[in-house]
């Protein structure tokens, strides 16, 4: 039979260790690799594809005033540049058109 008295406590404490070592294992890797070009790119457009990812499925999904939203902050940051901008102003447009409709 088995004990399952602690296996709480154990499995966060797997899910710590998997998490750090995860999150550790890409820097000790990323010190090894070395500079190129090639992998600089990679992990510059990393980001916005897991973006991509994430977002796309919602979109497709969701309602109108989600895909306002969305094309706004596109609008924004096709225009700017700024991320961090395009997030607030997809954020307040949703805020405010859910606020009022």
């Amino acid at each position: 039979m088995v004990n399952l008295d602690g296996s709480p406590m154990a499995a966060l404490a797997a899910m710590t260790i998997v998490t750090y070592g995860t999150r550790i294992s890409g820097v000790f890797i990323m010190a090894r690799a070395g500079r190129s070009l090639w992998l600089e790119k990679f992990c510059h457009s990393l980001s916005g594809s897991v973006i991509v990812a994430l977002l796309v499925p919602v979109v497709v999904s969701g309602d109108w005033i989600f895909r306002l939203a969305m094309a706004m902050a596109a609008a924004v940051m096709a225009a700017t540049g700024n991320s961090l901008l395009a997030m607030v102003t997809g954020a307040a447009v949703a805020s405010l058109f859910r606020l009022w409709c």
